[in-house]
């Protein structure tokens, strides 16, 4: 994330012109990052993502999206007015 935010950065500095370059970020800098910032901690998910392993059936699954349905339906929801706006990672799109 750091480096596309560098390239974004970089990108409106120079506009047309080249006025700053700067090499990719390196294997070391998120080390560097955290020690220059240490009011930040780092946390590891792993009880969330097993959580949700563990307790998603396929039962759960068609009875979630039949629901779903139902209430786009039940509320004349068109799919141009739907965003996707969760953090479980499940995409709602229409193909």
């Amino acid at each position: 994330m750091a480096e596309e935010i560098r390239k974004k950065r970089i990108a409106q500095i120079n506009d047309k012109m080249e006025f700053v370059s700067y090499d990719p970020i390196g294997s070391t800098w998120v080390p560097s990052f955290i020690e220059r910032h240490p009011q930040l901690e780092t946390t590891l998910s792993k009880a969330i993502e097993a959580a949700r392993v563990t307790t998603i059936t396929k039962s759960s699954m068609f009875g979630f999206f039949n629901e779903y349905q139902a209430t786009l339906t039940d509320h004349d929801i068109l799919a141009c007015n739907i965003y996707n706006m969760d953090e479980t990672g499940a995409l709602m799109a229409m193909y």
